[in-house]
């Protein structure tokens, strides 16, 4: 059996619907912690530079989308009544895993903005009222860095 070997509970939710709990005690007990304080986005997004991560987040559940590295799916086993599985994306709660969800393309050549968000934003309808202005104004701030004199272009928003 794996070391990393986590426990799976289902938990009854609103609606008739389940949850899937897992104890990831297992391995990130025997993972190395990182021991700095966890920074601003914008600080440490360009410390991601040459990592190669692909992700979508998934508005529903907002995780389960980043693949677990070819040959270390041992890590994220977990056990049920009916015998060991092993994850083939990355399950929520891992130590370390956190900075994965961060809504940006990241790869070798450094960070950018994810070319799905960008056509979800040019397909939202045209903002009729003060609120739904401030609705797009901001969805789009989120990608400020990426945009030349983004506050400039904004000020007529406000």
């Amino acid at each position: 059996m794996s070391p990393c070997a986590m426990l799976v509970i289902m938990v009854p939710k609103k609606y008739d619907t389940w949850r899937m709990c897992i104890d990831c005690k297992p391995i990130n007990n025997i993972t190395i912690k990182y021991r700095h304080l966890i920074p601003r986005l914008d600080y440490f997004l360009n410390e991601l530079k040459g990592f190669i991560i692909v992700s979508k987040i998934d508005l529903k559940s907002e995780y389960h989308q980043i693949k677990v590295r070819e040959r270390e799916e041992w890590k994220t086993t977990f056990k049920t009544k009916f015998g060991l599985y092993e994850w083939l994306v990355m399950p929520f709660s891992l130590t370390n895993a956190l900075m994965t969800f961060l809504g940006y393309a990241v790869s070798s050549p450094g960070v950018k903005v994810d070319e799905e968000k960008v056509n979800a934003i040019q397909d939202l309808p045209t903002p009729r009222i003060v609120g739904d202005v401030r609705s797009f104004h901001g969805r789009t701030s989120l990608y400020r860095r990426f945009i030349k004199d983004f506050s400039t272009l904004a000020t007529p928003l406000n």
